[in-house]
């Protein structure tokens, strides 16, 4: 039997306005709602993304930069009854461990991965991340990404969602009431998609970050709302209904 939240009840030290905090929280709260703290390793690595095993009651390791899939995915191999999550940054997840993420979706490893979106590598200095937008001006685009010279952002979920052995995709947010509430529904059913073995789940949150995107915290929430989802739209891509 449980004797802990797995969320711990103590101050952390994100960034005021940062969504990391609340998506913390709302991780304790599926897992506890599922029973399952005590079978829960969860795998995370540099960024902001890194504290969260300083605010949780389970098991973290902590994995070199862009190789937390992979960490996971051995955990997963030799421990197959554990339940493996890994909780990135888009830096790591995308700009440095996009391939292990493609060979995980393409291979069905039964882990779920989640990953916060802020659209800025945050913890190194504020530079363009591959999800950063055009136009987004970071410290390594000061007059803003441009897409002749960097591209356009990587729209992840879309990306892995077309994979076969990807079985939950989805992208989400904690900004309003109503988005938090199908926050946790849908990490609730990623991991119940691992429990019940159909293959990769992906999470992905949208999440501000005032510090970088040089804005106030209301005006980062009213800049996700209005901008930031025309290009990251919410909501569920994919959920594979095995027969």
């Amino acid at each position: 039997m449980q004797s802990q939240k797995t969320h711990k009840d103590i101050e952390t030290i994100y960034c005021s306005g940062c969504y990391h905090g609340t998506i913390n929280r709302l991780l304790g709260e599926a897992i506890d709602s599922l029973k399952i703290r005590e079978q829960t390793i969860g795998v995370n690595s540099q960024g902001c993304g890194s504290f969260i095993s300083d605010y949780m009651n389970m098991d973290f390791i902590e994995a070199p930069l862009g190789l937390s899939i992979p960490v996971a995915s051995g955990i997963k191999k030799v421990q197959p009854d554990k339940i493996v999550l890994t909780y990135q940054g888009d830096g790591d997840t995308v700009s440095f461990g996009l391939n292990e993420l493609i060979h995980a979706g393409s291979k069905g490893e039964k882990i779920t991965v989640i990953m916060i979106n802020n659209l800025v590598m945050a913890q190194t200095g504020g530079q363009m991340s591959s999800t950063s937008l055009v136009g987004q001006i970071t410290d390594t685009t000061p007059y803003g990404r441009s897409e002749e010279l960097n591209g356009r952002q990587i729209k992840i979920a879309e990306m892995i969602a077309k994979l076969s052995g990807t079985a939950y995709v989805a992208r989400i947010s904690v900004d309003t009431p109503e988005n938090y509430d199908f926050a946790l529904k849908s990490v609730k059913e990623a991991l119940l998609f691992q429990i019940e073995g159909k293959g990769l789940s992906f999470i992905e949150f949208i999440s501000t970050c005032p510090t970088f995107w040089y804005k106030s915290p209301v005006e980062s929430r009213k800049w996700l709302q209005e901008i930031v989802t025309e290009s990251f739209p919410l909501g569920l891509i994919k959920r594979t209904v095995v027969k």
